[in-house]
């Protein structure tokens, strides 16, 4: 073997992506195919298209998890519509609130706090009461959500 062949890359690159052959002057560095337009001007880019696929269940599991507090923040909503702001827990278990399912949860004096998205769900000690309070502790800089 010559010097000037002994770092010649003989293996065949291909795209990450779409396994498509990559062009023999690419660099080394290269994993993807080049961005392309079709005729209508849409790109094709792989490279943006893997990782989008890569984090895929991430953000389907995120998605799934931020449905479900949308829900029972309409939930609640309806309940407060119905009954109003002081409840019982035969009420949250008609409605479907489970307060397990709450973003975060403290105990202060003796009081238990479950906040929702837009909503703190408040424990009286010692009875079936429960109070909503409105709170925007989870929304967008206080703004509805």
């Amino acid at each position: 073997m010559d010097a000037a062949n002994q770092f010649v890359y003989l293996p065949e690159k291909t795209c990450r992506y779409c396994g498509t052959p990559l062009p023999g002057n690419s660099t080394a560095r290269r994993d993807f195919c080049p961005i392309t337009y079709d005729q209508n001007g849409k790109p094709r880019d792989c490279k943006s298209a893997y990782h989008r696929e890569k984090g895929k269940p991430d953000r389907d599991m995120l998605a799934s998890i931020t449905a479900n507090h949308k829900a029972i923040c309409s939930r609640i909503e309806y309940l407060i519509n119905t009954i109003g702001q002081e409840v019982t827990t035969k009420d949250l278990d008609t409605y479907e609130i489970n307060l397990i399912e709450c973003i975060e949860a403290k105990k202060l004096n003796g009081q238990t706090y479950w906040y929702f998205i837009k909503h703190v769900i408040v424990n009286q000690p010692f009875s079936n009461l429960h109070k909503i309070e409105r709170h925007d502790k989870y929304t967008n800089n206080g703004s509805n959500a």
